[in-house]
C-alpha cells in the first residue's frame, strides 16, 4: 500500500490527467442525463403549447389538396381547422428583412384550439384573439422567434403593438400590419398569423 499512495505524489501529471478524464466523462454523463430529463418532463408541455386542443396537423401538397368538407366529413373528426402555409418577407421595425412562413386561418381555429400565447395583450382569453385577429384586418400573431436565422438569443424581440411590414415576393406588395399577440412555443413554425381578410390584403387571390 505504500507503493500505491506514493505513486500519485510521484506522477502527479499523470494522476492529475487521468483524474480530469474521468471527471469529464462523468460531467458529460451527468449534464445529458439531467437535459434528457428535462426535456422529457417538458415534453408535453411542449405538445400542448404548440397544438393547442387538436389531435392531429393534416398537411397536404399544393398539388394534391384535401378539402374542408373532406376532414370535416370524415366521422373521426371531431372538430377542424383549416391553415394555409404561405411565405413573405417581413420586415420588422428597424431590423433587415427575413423570408418567413405565413399562416392564414379563419375563426374556426378559435373553436378548435389555437396554440398557446405568450402575450395576448388586453384579450381575455387566446382564442378570443385569434377570433380577433381572424375577423380584424392589419392584426397578426407572431412566434417567439420570429425572424431567427441561427442558433442563440435573437436578435430582436418581437412585442404586441410592434409593426412589420409584409411584402408579396410575387408582386413585392407592401403591406403593414401590427403584432396582436406572440404564441408561447415556437416549434410548431407557424410564422406571422393572419386571419383570411389580413392575407386577402397582402397576397391578394392565390
Amino acid at each position: 500500500w505504500r507503493l500505491a499512495a506514493t505513486w500519485p505524489g510521484e506522477q502527479r501529471v499523470r494522476v492529475a490527467l487521468i483524474v480530469a478524464s474521468f471527471a469529464m466523462v462523468m460531467f458529460v454523463l451527468i449534464f445529458a442525463t439531467v437535459m434528457t430529463s428535462s426535456f422529457t418532463a417538458q415534453r408535453s408541455s411542449f405538445v400542448s403549447d404548440a397544438a393547442g386542443l387538436a389531435d392531429v396537423r393534416l398537411s397536404a401538397a399544393p398539388g394534391q389538396p384535401i378539402t374542408q368538407d373532406d376532414v370535416a366529413d370524415d366521422p373521426a373528426v371531431a372538430a377542424s381547422a383549416p391553415v394555409s402555409r404561405l411565405y413573405a418577407d417581413v420586415y420588422p421595425e428597424d431590423s433587415d428583412g427575413v423570408f418567413w412562413p405565413v399562416a392564414v386561418f379563419d375563426a374556426a381555429w378559435s373553436e378548435v384550439g389555437p396554440p398557446a400565447l405568450r402575450d395576448r395583450g388586453q384579450a381575455p382569453s387566446d382564442a378570443e384573439l385569434f377570433k380577433r385577429v381572424a375577423e380584424t384586418p392589419g392584426l397578426v400573431i407572431v412566434d417567439p422567434y420570429m425572424g431567427q436565422q441561427r442558433a442563440g438569443l435573437p436578435e430582436y424581440q418581437t412585442k404586441v403593438g410592434d409593426r412589420l411590414t409584409l411584402v408579396d415576393v410575387r408582386t413585392a406588395n407592401a403591406t403593414e400590419v401590427v403584432v396582436a399577440g406572440v404564441t408561447e412555443d415556437p416549434f410548431a413554425r407557424l410564422g406571422v398569423m393572419m386571419g383570411t381578410e389580413t392575407a386577402a390584403v397582402v397576397f391578394g387571390t392565390q
